[in-house]
């Protein structure tokens, strides 16, 4: 049996779920703008609104956050109260470009330094800027100057672009078209500047998830198999297919320590990887950890997304976040914590 180490109702969707490295400040928000800010350590729970949300970053030291404004595309930073610290707006749309191009930051991400805030806008149908600006902390508020920007091209035009997890100084951009395929895109800092960097362009997959090292990352391909790979050398090592055909692997996946992987399947189940000899060890069967929509890393725990609501549509949506120890979990395949 696996145990919660502690459940927090909100009273909105936990669309986004981004947490300080540490994980003692967590920030769960709908696209509707309504933001809970979770303490960790205590579970004390405060709940703010801001503006439609289409993305949003919180500074590792959790006084401040970063979010798109999902309306008018401007990119806001916020301290962990909600007020309002500064607006950029997005660059001008390219002549020619289509009118599905609409002017407007999408995603954003601040890295874990707290030193570079990533914002991704497309400035024509298919090429996406990915702007980069230097985070200062000047008389205790984040201020934004611009560095530089780098213009890669959207394969797929008028794709969506999300960053996801990422290493120290590895950012991979996720660009997704829905059935017109998914491609990869890393990113790199080198002195102040942003850069694109040369590395495989994996395509057909899921975003990636590191793992604590950040020596190996894992993705599932388009066959429902999970991947591991190396960064250094960047290689394929090891793959796992899901035992049962009917219930493939799906999207959420995370790393609970170096050798051992946390993967869901279609019918939201959650099944622990040996990344040694790419074998499931076992299902994480507890109900607490069942019938959850994702899942991610907080710290040094796992946290599983439920619906708490009875409905089934958009309408009074609201989660429930219910954290599990990576401890709790290894202790479940009888790995001890490393």
């Amino acid at each position: 049996m696996v145990s919660a180490s502690k459940t927090i109702d909100l009273s909105h969707r936990a669309y986004f779920l981004t947490s300080t490295p540490t994980g003692n400040v967590v920030l769960a928000a709908s696209e509707e703008g309504h933001v809970s800010i979770i303490n960790s350590d205590s579970a004390a729970v405060n709940t703010i609104k801001t503006k439609s949300i289409s993305g949003i970053s919180i500074h590792p030291d959790g006084k401040s956050f970063a979010s798109i404004d999902q309306d008018s595309g401007v990119l806001q930073l916020r301290s962990i109260k909600g007020a309002l610290l500064s607006e950029i707006e997005a660059q001008e749309i390219l002549p020619g470009s289509s009118y599905s191009v609409q002017k407007g930051f999408e995603d954003c991400f601040i890295s874990e330094s707290g030193n570079s805030l990533l914002a991704t806008a497309h400035v024509a149908d298919d090429l996406i800027a990915v702007n980069h600006f230097h985070l200062q902390l000047v008389n205790n508020t984040v201020k934004a100057s611009h560095a530089n920007t780098v213009e890669i091209k959207d394969p797929f035009i008028d794709s969506s672009c999300s960053f996801y997890f990422a290493s120290k100084n590895l950012f991979p951009l996720w660009i997704a078209a829905g059935q017109d395929g998914q491609q990869l895109c890393w990113f790199g800092i080198d002195g102040q500047q942003l850069i694109k960097l040369e590395m495989l362009p994996l395509q057909n997959t899921t975003p990636p998830v590191f793992s604590p090292s950040n020596d190996f990352f894992a993705v599932l391909d388009d066959d429902n198999t999970v991947c591991i790979w190396s960064l250094s050398p960047a290689e394929q090592i090891g793959f796992c297919e899901a035992a049962d055909e009917e219930d493939p692997f799906e999207i959420s996946m995370c790393f609970v320590d170096e050798t051992h992987l946390l993967a869901s399947s279609s019918e939201a189940r959650s099944f622990m990887i040996d990344t040694k000899s790419m074998t499931v060890l076992k299902e994480v069967d507890d109900s607490l950890c069942t019938d959850f929509s994702s899942f991610r890393p907080i710290g040094g725990s796992v946290a599983f997304v439920h619906r708490r609501d009875s409905g089934h549509g958009l309408e009074g949506w609201c989660d429930k976040l219910t954290f599990v120890e990576n401890k709790a979990l290894l202790d479940l395949v009888g790995s001890p914590t490393k």
